[in-house]
């Protein structure tokens, strides 16, 4: 009866002997993680071609397709320099018109942002204008009181229109700085 034997390198077992315990372990324990991390240093589309290349070389290999989903994000009125030479890959004019396109779609913003200003600006001055007819009205009511021998109603009127044109400029101006 014969035993079985294992025959070793003599100078594999000398470099095993001079490393410590872990990394030992580690050796003879990792083979495929050692691979795999060889595998994660190698680009995608160098190990992709490698593999094409190993299966047409082989035929009695079982080919398996292999795809690869690439997820490009983006913010901005255009996309970057490289994904617009794609789109012009795709279609001669392409990148052009697409530059058009936000190009108008800009100035189509900026023609709607000024319209919302101008309108906004024009109600503000609609309201100051209504304000001060209001309050030349109250002033001339309140004179045509005094003149007509009621001065205290007139007064009255008169000081109160005042006051109220002060407390709204007030609490406007605070309101502003906020």
């Amino acid at each position: 009866m014969q035993a079985n034997q294992t025959t070793k390198n003599p100078m594999n077992e000398n470099l095993d002997n001079n490393l410590p315990s872990e990394q030992q372990a580690e050796l003879e324990n990792s083979p495929q993680e050692s691979l795999q991390e060889l595998l994660m240093q190698i680009p995608d589309e160098q190990l992709i071609e490698v593999l094409a290349r190993k299966v047409q070389q082989n035929p009695k290999v079982e080919s398996v397709r292999i795809s690869q989903a690439v997820h490009r994000e983006f913010s901005g009125p255009m996309p970057p320099g490289e994904l617009l030479a794609e789109y012009e890959n795709v279609q001669k004019g392409f990148a052009n018109r697409l530059l058009q396109f936000t190009e108008k779609e800009q100035e189509h913003r900026h023609k709607i942002e000024s319209k919302g200003l101008n309108a906004a600006i024009n109600t503000e001055m609609r309201g100051q204008k209504y304000a001060l007819l209001i309050c030349l009205v109250f002033v001339l009511c309140s004179f045509q009181l005094i003149m007509s021998d009621h001065e205290i109603s007139g007064a009255v009127l008169g000081s109160g229109t005042l006051a109220s044109l002060a407390a709204v400029f007030i609490t406007g101006r605070k309101s502003q700085g906020k």
